[in-house]
């Protein structure tokens, strides 16, 4: 069963301890995927795939960086913005998060 999980931006950090007491926190829900370090993926953080997000290859080459939101007319969580068109295949384990689009939107430039 999925766990329901969110986590916030307050303008100044990504939190998962808040209230919703203003209209300027941003919600982020949690995707039910894990990344290749176990760590929690959730909407908006910046993701690096690694050969495809299908699987891991033998040099361990990544295929691109992109950022997690969830696509309303397809009913799944996406990796958009990433090179190869692979971005709609989360599977866990094959991508790592290093950052989110709130604290280092500068990644996405990279």
């Amino acid at each position: 069963m999925l766990e329901i999980k969110f986590r916030a931006w307050d303008g100044r950090n990504i939190r998962t301890d808040f209230y919703l007491d203003s209209k300027e926190m941003i919600v982020m829900q949690f995707t039910g995927f894990i990344d290749r370090h176990g760590k929690e993926i959730y909407e908006g953080d910046i993701v690096r795939c690694y050969d495809g997000a299908g699987e891991i290859s033998e040099d361990d080459s990544d295929t691109g960086i992109g950022y997690i939101e969830w696509l309303d007319d397809h009913g799944f969580w996406n990796i958009s913005k990433i090179e190869n068109g692979l971005g709609d295949i989360l599977q866990n384990g094959y991508i790592e998060i290093i950052g989110n689009i709130y604290e280092n939107p500068n990644l996405l430039a990279e």
